[in-house]
């Protein structure tokens, strides 16, 4: 009988992950091949707090302490979102006993994106839906920063459509050719006060850049008088989601925005793995800094 594969132990434990679920068995072969396993001896740290996060680990016997009262034992995940937030580790991980696990470093799991986009677009759409449910991490996913509006006297040309997507915190800005192609799938839309955005329940078919005005929310994790303003992106996380719209967006005065359908956005993000993978990392900051994130990057299963 000839020896099973040294990655089929990470393909079983993967295929039962819901970040994975949606691959097919070869997309999912591609990240079990890089897995490694490993024995870690007790008292042994496999994240320490205020590093940089080198691998994440599948548990596969053992338990780890990951310093929030929180014990991840076998088919559990350690270091999952902060490989992806590529920053320093919040808190540190510490095996409790010895320590069965498959470790997948953060070069191999970018890599891996990088080559096959549907492990990627697999990974946006679970941290997404995961951001839907924490009202922190959702506020920092689609709030601007820029409390300047553009002007509303004539048309957004391509070169001002690059300038409010480089504004724009919801897009990593470094990569101009990037924001350069976006530009040109945007639609300008103009709303004035109580136009509707969507309605609670209708499907998320694409999201919206403000440049100037304001959009008030309502509803779902929403409280009275919530409002966004210029470089905000209302819609992006329920898009990348794959989920209907949870709360009401209305137009709170004369608003200039510029629309982003899911489908041009998709093969943008596509072409432009640093974009897609950095706003990939972003999601995952904003769920570590939500607080609950910790346990999302803990257990995944």
């Amino acid at each position: 009988m000839s020896t099973p594969p040294l990655y089929v132990g990470p393909f079983l434990h993967l295929r039962t992950l819901q970040a994975f679920e949606a691959l097919t068995n070869a997309q999912l072969r591609d990240l079990a091949y890089e897995a490694q396993e490993v024995l870690i001896p007790r008292g042994s740290q496999l994240i320490r707090r205020g590093e940089p996060v080198a691998a994440m680990y599948l548990i596969v016997d053992g338990f780890v302490d990951i310093g929030t009262e929180l014990a991840v034992g076998p088919g559990g995940v350690v270091g999952f979102l902060d490989v992806l937030a590529s920053a320093p580790a919040p808190v540190g991980a510490v095996a409790e006993s010895d320590v069965v696990a498959f470790r997948v470093e953060t070069d191999a799991l970018r890599a891996v994106c990088e080559q096959n986009f549907a492990v990627l677009s697999a990974l946006l759409g679970y941290v997404t839906d995961r951001v839907l449910d924490q009202r922190h991490a959702l506020m920092r996913s689609i709030v601007g920063r820029s409390a300047r509006p553009m002007s509303t006297d004539r048309p957004l040309d391509r070169v001002a459509r690059i300038v409010a997507l480089h504004r724009s915190p919801a897009f990593p800005s470094h990569n101009m050719d990037a924001l350069a192609e976006l530009a040109g799938h945007l639609d300008e839309v103009r709303m004035v006060a109580g136009d509707e955005l969507w309605q609670p329940g209708d499907d998320a078919d694409g999201f919206y850049l403000l440049c100037s005005g304001g959009v008030r929310l309502g509803g779902g994790p929403w409280q009275a008088g919530d409002q966004l303003g210029p470089g905000s992106v209302p819609g992006i996380v329920a898009t990348l989601a794959g989920r209907r719209y949870e709360y009401e967006a209305v137009a709170s005065e004369p608003t200039l925005m510029l629309h982003v359908r899911t489908e041009p956005f998709l093969d943008v993000i596509e072409d432009h793995f640093e974009m897609a993978f950095g706003m990939l990392g972003r999601f995952a900051r904003n769920l570590l800094d939500a607080g609950s994130g910790r346990r999302t990057g803990a257990s995944i299963a």
